[in-house]
């Protein structure tokens, strides 16, 4: 019994996240990877790292990028033509663009400006 509760909680969490594709390979690398050639400043800034991974966190517990309204003192969500998170730490802030697809349910993310 306590095996399917496992399972049930472990195929609800797979179920509820926002889709991430790439296309700047370098954000992705300096997320994961704590390395890039294009963000060589930020690889030092560990509070501002830890912030970005923080966004990324999020995503892994929502459905959909909209409910990123929830977290938008901490996030500064804005949705224009092309969405954004602000993303501050370390003295440094730069704006997260990405895209939306599949009506919130994954993004693209740009680039780190």
């Amino acid at each position: 019994m306590v095996i399917q509760f496992i399972s049930c909680t472990f195929a609800t969490k797979l179920l509820m996240m926002v889709e991430v594709h790439y296309n700047n390979k370098e954000i992705e690398s300096l997320v994961f990877k704590n390395e890039s050639t294009l963000y060589k400043e930020l690889v030092r800034k560990k509070a501002f790292l830890k912030a970005l991974r923080a966004f990324y966190s999020i995503l892994e517990v929502i459905d959909n990028i909209r409910d990123l309204m929830r977290y938008y003192t901490f996030l500064q969500y804005q949705r224009k033509e092309l969405s954004s998170v602000l993303i501050v730490g370390a003295g440094v802030s730069k704006r997260l663009i990405f895209s939306e697809h599949d009506d919130g349910q994954s993004i693209l993310i740009l680039e780190l400006i």
